[in-house]
């Protein structure tokens, strides 16, 4: 599974939730698949400051994690490893 398709995937979850509530109400659930993948982010240093607390994402703060990660792969893809996607 390569990077791409890995944002792919979390941004198209992100905005399907749209559909169901508003922006700001819904949050992305502590259960789901990215979390884990964004915190195997931030332990390799890809992004920053992300788990602060312990409360769920709001749609738009996860988008803009997998924002934020998407820009620093299209600099610097040899940052990224097999076990960065996977």
């Amino acid at each position: 599974m390569s990077i791409r398709s890995v944002i792919i995937k979390i941004l198209f979850f992100i905005l399907s939730l749209s559909s169901f509530a508003g922006a700001q109400t819904v949050s992305v659930p502590l259960s789901h698949w990215a979390y884990d993948a964004v915190e195997r982010w931030e332990v390799r240093g890809l992004l920053n400051g992300i788990f602060n607390n312990t409360r769920p994402f709001t749609r738009r703060e996860m988008a803009g994690y997998v924002s934020q990660l998407w820009k620093q792969y299209r600099k610097r893809p040899q940052e990224f490893t097999r076990v960065d996607v996977e």
